[in-house]
């Protein structure tokens, strides 16, 4: 009952480790199987009850049902193990992560200590909290740039580091240009070209630029 409150509960902040309360997002494909065999064993009952119906009419249009039922379901749950795949996303990722770096030990009476992470997401920012809770993963906690750029594959933005938690910022989504073409009109410029109106145009990747020394040796001239 635990597991399952925890699939249906809404979307929250994660919290990622070793330890077994923060591993239950891995119980969904043992849920979503169990409910995908209950509903097959369900309507094979009620394929066999139909046999009793007197009519043959009657027999076939229970198994045409059953057959459309057994694709509806099939399809709805392909659907649901989607959602779950696309939602724990990055919750398998931060585990794999902790296991791939030795963020974890097994004391001799059993107990478990992990790294305790988590993360926030949006269509433009992914934020990785690496929390410091006083164990000896503190320190790794703090220092953890090139590791989780290889995990992201993307470059690091920013890192604050506060007394409780290191957050580790990336940029999803690459920011957008504004620029004010000649009917006065703001849009976006997702492109490297730069209207100058008259029909000038300035591409950023091409042109050469020009250096601060380079201009104070001309002017000097």
């Amino acid at each position: 009952m635990k597991k399952l409150l925890y699939l249906l509960k809404p979307n929250e902040k994660p919290i990622v480790s070793i330890l077994e309360e923060h591993t239950l997002f891995l119980s969904y494909h043992k849920f979503i199987d169990f409910l995908q065999i209950s509903l097959f064993i369900i309507l094979l009952i009620a394929g066999f009850s139909s046999f009793a119906l007197n009519y043959a009419i009657f027999r076939i249009l229970a198994w045409i049902l059953i057959l459309y039922f057994l694709y509806i379901q099939f399809k709805w749950t392909k659907k649901i193990k989607v959602y779950y795949e696309d939602k724990y996303y990055f919750d398998y990722g931060l585990l794999q992560f902790i296991i791939d770096n030795n963020l974890y030990k097994e004391e001799a009476n059993g107990n478990l200590t992990s790294a305790i992470m988590s993360y926030s997401k949006t269509p433009e920012d992914l934020i990785i909290y690496a929390f410091m809770v006083g164990n000896k993963f503190d320190t790794k906690m703090q220092n953890m740039e090139v590791e989780l750029q290889g995990l992201i594959k993307l470059p690091l933005i920013e890192k604050i580091i506060k007394h409780d938690v290191v957050e580790y910022h990336f940029k999803l989504a690459k920011p957008k240009r504004l620029y004010i073409d000649n009917s006065r009109k703001t849009t976006l410029n997702e492109t490297n070209i730069i209207n100058l109106g008259y029909n000038f145009k300035y591409d950023s990747a091409k042109c050469p630029h020009i250096e601060s020394s380079t201009l104070s040796w001309t002017i000097a001239m």
